[in-house]
């Protein structure tokens, strides 16, 4: 109880915390619309895909297109990027976060693949993601209970995502899962028989000439959405303690906004 008499809590007016609000809603604001932004983005993705698909007048099995756990070297380093499941994003189309730890076992993958959760109910609740986070010639690591789908030549690296996110897909998916109830996993070679679509080469390469674009588009919101966070979280601190005015954080906030 001594210690907590002796601690000095700063006061911040009620007119000090409205406008502390209304800088930092200003940044979760634009985080609001980036996230809004890049889910559309993704729908017109799949909405594109399905369009060529339909048109296609030739099939393919999956094994055609794109490689399932392919061996991967490993990255020379004490450590490597990591993706844990929690990191697997649901209903978005690549990865907000990731860590840092030793390359030991576990999936390996590059700029480029798909990662899909293959464990019941990570499957179930449609955790996937393409990698694009990765520097040049990087090799990151990922959870055991991945399946890898790297695209094949010619083929553009958002494709393998599309189809996996499929219902389609998801369906014939579900019929290779074995295991006890609960932790059930679908199976790798499984999928390779997976009958789809397929455009020709005109068509994929209309189809590329648009994805490849807007895929760098979400990569730049989620780098900004980064950013507008990182300085949220640091001037929340400073605000509160009062090490910072509010317009020192208005300017701080403008450079990002």
């Amino acid at each position: 109880m001594t210690i907590l008499a002796d601690l000095t809590i700063p006061a911040v007016s009620l007119s000090e915390q409205s406008a502390i609000s209304r800088v930092l809603g200003a940044l979760d604001d634009k985080i609001s619309v980036n996230r809004r932004t890049g889910e559309l983005v993704r729908q017109l993705l799949d909405a594109r895909w399905t369009q060529v698909q339909r048109s296609a007048t030739s099939t393919v099995e999956l094994d055609e297109i794109a490689q399932l756990n392919p061996r991967t070297m490993r990255t020379n380093g004490a450590t490597a990027p990591f993706v844990d499941m929690k990191s697997l994003p649901q209903g978005a189309l690549l990865i907000d976060s990731w860590g840092e730890r030793e390359p030991r076992s576990g999936a390996r993958f590059i700029n480029g693949d798909t990662l899909l959760a293959r464990i019941t109910p990570c499957f179930e609740n449609g955790k996937l993601a393409l990698v694009d986070f990765l520097d040049s010639g990087q090799t990151g690591t990922g959870s055991t209970e991945f399946i890898v789908m790297r695209p094949k030549p010619g083929v553009p690296a958002v494709v393998p995502f599309l189809i996996a996110q499929s219902s389609d897909f998801r369906d014939h998916a579900a019929k290779t899962m074995t295991g006890t109830s609960g932790r059930q996993r679908v199976q790798a070679s499984g999928l390779a028989d997976y009958v789809l679509s397929w455009p020709d080469k005109a068509e994929l390469d209309q189809f590329t000439a648009f994805a490849e674009p807007v895929t760098s588009l979400l990569g730049r919101l989620r780098s900004e959405n980064q950013t507008l966070a990182r300085t949220r979280d640091e001037l929340l601190p400073l605000l509160m303690d009062g090490r910072i005015t509010v317009k020192q954080a208005e300017d701080s906030a403008g450079e990002v906004l």
